[in-house]
């Protein structure tokens, strides 16, 4: 449900971007991906999509295993006190609150 509401404010801002949101799993290998946005200008985002914050670690291994040409990721997550940039991976974590205009 929460992915779901998600995915929802996601393919407005895409929408209004004139952008595109998908879907990516590999049925071979298992790899998948909750959301890709794919920009205008051909810029593509990998998001993961997790309600609490004790499965970033999760998350970030399945955004990492993601191809390394994407450059931008990030995880949204139910409950966050604001937007971090995971120093390490450079992975932002983004509070769903943080999706409004």
């Amino acid at each position: 449900m929460f992915e779901a509401l998600v995915e929802r404010d996601l393919r407005i801002y895409m929408d209004y971007l004139d952008g595109h949101l998908y879907h990516f799993r590999d049925n071979v290998s298992g790899l998948e991906v909750d959301s890709i946005l794919e920009f205008a200008d051909g810029e593509y985002a990998a998001v993961e999509i997790k309600l609490g914050c004790n499965q970033v670690d999760e998350a970030k291994k399945s955004l990492l295993s993601f191809y390394d040409n994407t450059t931008k990721k990030c995880i949204i997550v139910g409950k966050c006190s604001a937007v971090i940039k995971d120093k390490e991976t450079g992975i932002y974590i983004v509070p769903i609150t943080a999706l409004k205009l």
